[in-house]
């Protein structure tokens, strides 16, 4: 069996390194896995990048035409927008590789447009897609409060925040109209994925499959508190509570407000705690935490070292995304031992155990959030090392890549025999 992933990169970004996981087990469990990317870090001969320079610049300038088209929608909204109206090479290059199962993963950037997914579907190649954010049943966002891709963008349901052409209107128009007829198989790695994708308006007809994004175990390890902490020359004396993201500044869905504006409402410096920051977050918010901040900047993906000394450095990891599709952060985090504190109703709450191995807040409650914290750094010894156990065995048990990867396999199978 021949599958084809597709996504824009392939290790940069939350959905390219489930995706990466993914495709390596599959290899190891002799399917003949193949990756098509534009943007390509890693040498290997089984990830396919063949971009020249005159294609890099058509990207280029058709990616920044598209941003000027977004700018036309005045809504107060700082998430992600995507098009996928431009037309590229990658459909003659899918073709050519003729594979018995086109996985979808994120295919933004203008990498392939709405209308060359729906011929490459007419075309008889079976199409699976996993949901890492709600572009594929929304319009053009990424991440949405609203709940428009229920009954379809209508005039009667525009936010009044929107005032501007309505471009999330025409783009799920043109998803509606290209994929309504076509067959998908919809992977949902989360609960909440699963609601919205059987609530969505567009694949609510379609086959819909839970499977959960996974995690290599051998990569992340259990690393001793002291050590990790002297190895990243951290303070000793300090209980470190991360915090992680690579979303850009100006994008606070990761919830970095209500982080601040909790660390200021409660007292704690009493506990000798500090915070611990790595991604692209925003410097000048260290100045108004009344904590330390230590910011380990940009970490590579693919250094497994520093993130096993960063998460085990850590008690705590603190997750207050407003909305969230999975969250691998917490799911790296929790297999090197380390709780996670996060939202009910989000999808990284399928990850946690109520006080098993993190705490699950009421949505957006600031003191119930900081009784999460509170309650694990009054835990002694013992119970923390019994968390942080149970912690990593639950992820072994429910999220090894190679259970994942397998389930994967049976449902390529299936789709192959049904198609």
């Amino acid at each position: 069996m021949k599958v084809l992933h597709l996504n824009y990169s392939d290790i940069r970004g939350g959905a390219a390194i489930a995706m990466n996981r993914l495709h390596q087990s599959l290899l190891e469990n002799n399917i003949n896995s193949q990756v098509l990317v534009f943007e390509k870090k890693l040498k290997k001969k089984d990830i396919i990048c063949d971009t020249n320079y005159f294609e890099n610049k058509k990207n280029y300038i058709k990616r920044k035409i598209s941003f000027q088209f977004t700018k036309y929608q005045k809504i107060n909204s700082k998430v992600t927008h995507s098009l996928n109206i431009f037309d590229s090479n990658i459909k003659k290059k899918i073709f050519k590789i003729n594979p018995d199962i086109l996985h979808l993963h994120w295919i933004n950037n203008e990498f392939i447009s709405i209308k060359q997914i729906a011929e490459i579907g007419s075309a008889g190649i079976p199409i699976v897609w996993t949901m890492h954010d709600m572009w594929p049943y929304c319009g053009a966002e990424h991440y949405t409060f609203e709940k428009r891709f229920i009954d379809g963008y209508k005039k009667s349901n525009k936010s009044k925040e929107n005032y501007g052409i309505d471009l999330n209107k025409y783009i799920w128009n043109l998803k509606y109209s290209n994929w309504q007829d076509i067959k998908m198989n919809i992977i949902c790695p989360t609960k909440w994925q699963f609601k919205n994708v059987k609530k969505s308006k567009i694949f609510k007809y379609k086959k819909i499959s839970s499977i959960p994004l996974g995690i290599n175990p051998k990569k992340f390890k259990l690393v001793s508190k002291n050590y990790a902490k002297k190895k990243l020359n951290l303070n000793n004396k300090y209980q470190y509570l991360l915090f992680g993201s690579a979303e850009g500044p100006l994008n606070d869905r990761k919830g970095l407000d209500f982080l601040k504006n909790l660390i200021n409402k409660f007292d704690l410096n009493e506990r000798k705690i500090a915070m611990l920051f790595f991604g692209q977050n925003r410097p000048k918010l260290y100045d108004e935490i009344n904590i330390p901040c230590i910011n380990l900047k940009k970490i590579a993906e693919n250094d497994y070292e520093k993130l096993n000394l960063v998460f085990s450095a850590s008690e705590l990891t603190l997750i207050p995304s407003k909305i969230e599709s999975f969250g691998l952060i917490a799911l790296e985090s929790l297999t090197c031992g380390t709780p996670v504190v996060t939202f009910k109703n989000i999808g990284t709450s399928d990850l946690i155990v109520h006080k098993k191995n993190g705490f699950l807040s009421k949505y957006l409650n600031i003191e119930n959030f900081y009784n999460g914290i509170k309650w694990y750094l009054s835990l002694n010894f013992k119970n923390k090392k019994k968390i942080s156990e149970f912690s990593r065995k639950h992820i072994q048990k429910k999220y090894n890549i190679s259970a994942i990867s397998k389930k994967h396999i049976n449902l390529y199978k299936k789709i192959k025999n049904d198609f």
